[in-house]
Order: structure tokens, then C-alpha cells, then sequence
């Protein structure tokens, strides 16, 4: 995941800077389908509303708002990966979403939220034991909030918050080869501060 930055401001007659990163703190969580999101990952998303709601400065904001919608069809030779019985299957993925940009020049606040709909349709007639696979539609989601702000002329905060619910294991791993269509909930949580301490530390 790309990770936003915070241009730091050049001091006059530095010959150099040095920067300072500092991990606030740093959590991921994964849950099945039936488990109740972990204490970790729901407050960790409420800390990053809380500063992001903190830092906000409403002198000389602006605020961007975005709509979209994208549609995607995909042909697949052998749904299930098998070995035996391979079935032909089209998937229909629909994704509405929604982007809002504040942006005070000191401080910019990005949310997004899509919402995931895949629908399988089978092409192929089912040997027997083999579940249809309009059997896995269902319903996913992508939120996504990030936070970069020059909170004085030497010390930055960035962060970002992405949660998933999706059936996509490579979401989650990777290097993952696994078949499994269960449904995760990923939650990625980050922050850290960048102090600029170039007067202090010089050659």
C-alpha cells in the first residue's frame, strides 16, 4: 500500500536535515466471516477519527467531493480450480463509491468507501457435488481514510486506516496460493509523526 507524505518544509542555510520517524502505533487484523471484529482493530479506527476530527482547521478549507462507479466482468475456464471437474463461470462485479477530499493546506483528509458486489453466473451443467457458483454472490466492501498534516513547522503526522471485506485471500497474504472462498475482514491501521530536526543537529 502506498504510503501518503508530507512534504517537510526546507530551513534557510541548513546544509542538511535529519528526520526523525516516530511509529505511533501500528495494527492489523483479520477475522472470518462469522467473528466479531478484534478491540484492537475498532479502536484503533476510533483513535484515527478522533485526531483526524483534533487536527482539522477550518480556516481556508476546501472540501472535494467524488462519486463513481465501476462494472467488470471476468470469464474464468475453471472456477473452483479443480483438477477434475472444471466449470466455466462469468463474474459480474459492480463497484459504487464515494471519495471526499478536506484540504486546509496544512492538513488533508481523504475518505473513500466502495461498496463490492460480485455476481457468478455458471456456464458449464454441475457434475454431481460440485455447488453452483452464484452460491458465493455476496456483498464486499472497501473503506479507506488517511490523514497528513504539518502540524507545526517541524514535526508532521501521517496515518491511514483501510478496512476490506472480501473473499480475495491475496488481500490478506500476498504470496498466498490458497483456494478458500471464505469471507475476511482486514483492517489496516497506521500512524506516525516526522520531526525535522535540522537546526539542532548540524555537522
Amino acid at each position: 500500500m502506498t504510503m501518503m507524505q508530507v512534504p517537510s518544509r526546507k530551513l534557510a542555510n541548513s546544509p542538511w536535515q535529519l528526520h526523525l520517524f516516530c511509529l505511533i502505533t501500528h495494527g492489523r487484523g483479520y477475522t472470518m466471516q462469522r467473528k466479531i471484529v478484534s478491540a484492537k482493530t475498532f479502536g484503533s479506527s476510533c483513535l484515527f477519527i478522533c485526531l483526524s476530527s483534533f487536527l482539522i482547521t477550518p480556516a481556508f478549507a476546501k472540501t472535494d467531493i467524488t462519486t463513481s462507479i465501476e462494472v467488470e466482468t471476468q470469464y474464468d475456464s475453471n472456477f473452483w480450480m479443480s483438477e477434475n471437474n472444471e466449470i466455466s463461470t462469468m463474474t459480474y462485479t459492480i463497484r459504487p463509491g464515494i471519495e471526499a477530499v478536506y484540504d486546509t493546506g496544512k492538513t488533508k483528509i481523504t475518505g473513500m468507501a466502495v461498496l463490492e458486489g460480485y455476481i457468478y453466473d455458471n456456464l458449464d451443467s454441475r457434475p454431481t457435488g460440485v455447488k453452483s457458483a452464484s452460491d458465493d454472490n455476496y456483498l464486499g466492501y472497501l473503506a479507506f481514510l488517511s490523514l497528513s498534516s504539518q502540524v507545526t513547522d517541524r514535526f508532521a503526522i501521517n496515518g491511514y486506516d483501510r478496512i476490506h471485506y472480501t473473499r480475495d485471500s491475496a488481500q490478506a497474504d500476498k504470496l498466498s496460493n490458497s483456494t478458500d472462498r471464505e469471507k475476511f475482514l482486514i483492517n489496516d491501521f497506521e500512524m506516525f509523526g516526522i520531526m525535522n530536526l535540522a537546526k539542532n543537529f548540524r555537522p
